[in-house]
């Protein structure tokens, strides 16, 4: 039942400084996330169209068959895009699913991965256990809001490209990266399927704004994408908490033993030296969010998800505020957690509740993104 402060509580300890992006980026793949790779050899050997009206008018709903890897080694994954093109450059959400693609799309037609590690469809006593503790939306995206608002979303389910298990992720990873010295962790990897996504979505259609989108482990991923790709303009990071926006080093929440403890595949080994040793990190999460600027970025927490560490994703967006005045915007300009000011270039969502994706949650994306792109959702 412990509750965040609405008050912000800066950290004793001082905090790595900001430096330049080259250098901040390499200090992440060394100690956090292992190497950022690039997906090549790309194929889209089906586009099908699955249903048309699926959620709201004029919707239509297409799944992409995708092979890819990174060099001989190839593996499957599907994609969904859900449209509503009235606008011409309606923006695209990118999104990471926690659930296969048929339970997060529960229309007929989309493609079964063959490597599911649990059942979180509608109806079945997993998925209603799983959003009992999570939210109504932590599966099932409010497809008839996010597209009468004007944007469009693109989602896939990326345990089908390399699997989010601690035993099964590193045969695949290996098998991914047999010619490398050094191996990218799960996080990394997942990011680059998103930055090829949004290179696509651009080459598409290059004026239209492409937006990185998660929750919990994928906020972590969001974040990582917006840093290292060049096509996504702006991030949603929901309570994306430790080796996400969350400050290490002030020991609150789910500490770095925790975490490689359970999830030690989302992050490089290396990273679990700075267990009980987080202030010798050469860099934290504030410097994390200096790779995204100059892009807006929204960090959405919850009063009693203290395991993410709310009062810590504030600090980090204090500490990167120089980095976005240093170009002439604004940062983060809230004084409390719990003030949602959308236009800020880092607004600072802050709910009641715990760790998920509720009713609440949506609504707030969306006025930050009406805030930084609705210019770009302009009639044909």
């Amino acid at each position: 039942m412990q509750q965040a402060s609405n008050k912000p509580n800066p950290i004793k300890e001082p905090l790595p400084a900001l430096m330049p992006y080259q250098e901040t980026l390499r200090l992440f793949e060394q100690n956090v996330y292992g190497p950022i790779p690039i997906l090549s050899d790309v194929v889209i050997v089906e586009k099908k169209q699955i249903a048309r009206e699926a959620f709201t008018e004029n919707d239509t709903v297409w799944q992409w068959k995708v092979v890819a890897g990174y060099g001989s080694e190839k593996r499957v994954f599907h994609i969904v895009l859900i449209s509503k093109e009235e606008t011409e450059n309606s923006p695209y959400i990118i999104a990471q699913n926690f659930c296969p693609n048929t339970a997060t799309v529960p229309i007929d037609g989309i493609t079964a991965p063959n490597n599911a590690h649990f059942d979180c469809s509608q109806g079945g006593m997993i998925g209603s256990i799983f959003g009992y503790f999570f939210g109504r939306y932590i599966t099932v995206s409010p497809y008839k809001m996010i597209l009468d608002r004007g944007y469009n979303i693109a989602l896939f389910y990326p345990s089908e490209f390399v699997p989010d298990s601690q035993s099964d992720a590193p045969a695949v990873t290996s098998k991914l990266f047999k010619h490398s010295e050094s191996k990218p962790a799960n996080i990394a990897i997942w990011a680059s399927l998103s930055n090829w996504l949004a290179e696509e979505l651009k080459t598409a259609n290059s004026r239209r704004p492409v937006i990185s989108y998660g929750h919990s482990r994928f906020g972590k991923t969001a974040l990582l994408s917006a840093a290292t790709s060049p096509y996504i303009d702006g991030v949603i990071a929901h309570q994306s908490g430790t080796g996400g926006a969350s400050i290490l080093r002030d020991r609150t929440g789910e500490s770095i033993k925790d975490v490689m403890a359970s999830y030690a595949h989302w992050f490089t080994p290396k990273f679990s030296s700075f267990a009980g040793k987080e202030n010798t990190l050469p860099i934290d999460a504030h410097n994390l969010l200096s790779l995204i600027a100059p892009k807006p970025i929204l960090l959405g927490n919850a009063r009693r998800d203290v395991w993410s560490d709310p009062e810590g994703a504030f600090d980090a967006a204090i500490a990167a505020t120089p980095v976005w005045r240093k170009v002439g915007l604004s940062g983060l300009t809230a004084k409390r957690l719990d003030h949602f000011i959308p236009e800020d270039d880092i607004a600072f969502w802050m709910r009641p509740g715990t760790h998920g994706v509720v009713k609440e949650d949506w609504p707030a994306f969306l006025d930050f993104l009406d805030a930084h792109f609705g210019g770009s959702i302009s009639p044909q």
